[in-house]
């Protein structure tokens, strides 16, 4: 009976003296822990406040000679018809790093390559970036309305008022608007693997989850839109 006794008190001091142990050393662990978690918030807010942000405007105007071409690597694209036979370039680039020479560096390699000769054409110039680091272009045209085009970004929203004529548009990851005048039609083709589609104008024709094929807006005519978006929303409207 002694025997059974001391072996049951035995087996109660081992539990009750496990118990502490582990105990003791979930607060060591949460006293070395919570000050490293803290630690970190803290130095992470310091390097967001810390984040170096430059800006720059460019200003171009060139003639407009038979087709517009546009390569944009990250920003966004807005472009407005109106009655001229010129080309008005806006560009407002914005950069962010973590030092601010670097950030300046930068900003100042960041250009417009722009011609008019056989194609009105528009390229951002942006150099290659290293971790953290960020550079937009975003592209403000003014041009005429009617007109054959194709304009590209890789990362960035287009929006398109007011424009008749040949259009192709393409973004990797970003949204597609346009505004058409009533009394403007396009033989459309467009694509969005990863997005959707949406249109007040009347459309005839095929149209899927991803893809629509058809005329939109005023039957007959010739215009032909050419529409691909990777990822993001497509929406035609009237001007």
């Amino acid at each position: 009976m002694r025997r059974t006794l001391w072996i049951v008190v035995l087996s109660l001091l081992l539990i009750v003296t496990f118990t502490s142990i582990v105990y003791i050393g979930y607060l060591s662990i949460q006293q070395d822990y919570l000050p490293a978690m803290e630690q970190f918030a803290i130095n992470n807010w310091f390097k967001q406040q810390n984040t170096a942000v430059e800006t720059k405007s460019i200003s171009q105007t060139i003639t407009y000679t038979n087709r517009l071409i546009i390569e944009n690597i990250a920003g966004n694209i807005s472009i407005v018809g109106e009655n001229t036979n010129e080309i008005t370039i806006i560009a407002d680039v914005e950069v962010t790093s973590n030092d601010q020479e670097r950030a300046m560096a930068l900003l100042e390699q960041i250009d417009l390559l722009v011609q008019d000769q056989s194609s009105s054409s528009i390229m951002t110039i942006i150099p290659p970036l290293v971790d953290k680091e960020t550079a937009t272009v975003n592209l403000s045209l003014v041009v005429p309305q009617e007109i054959q085009g194709t304009i590209n970004t890789r990362q960035g929203n287009i929006k398109i008022t007011n424009l008749t004529g040949n259009l192709e548009v393409n973004t990797g990851q970003g949204h597609v608007e346009l505004q058409i005048p009533e009394d403007t039609g396009y033989n459309i083709t467009a694509s969005y693997p990863s997005g959707s589609f949406h249109t007040e104008l009347p459309l005839s024709g095929t149209q899927t989850d991803n893809f629509v094929e058809g005329v939109i807006g005023v039957t007959h005519q010739d215009n032909q839109l050419i529409i691909n978006v990777e990822s993001g929303s497509i929406n035609i409207k009237y001007y």
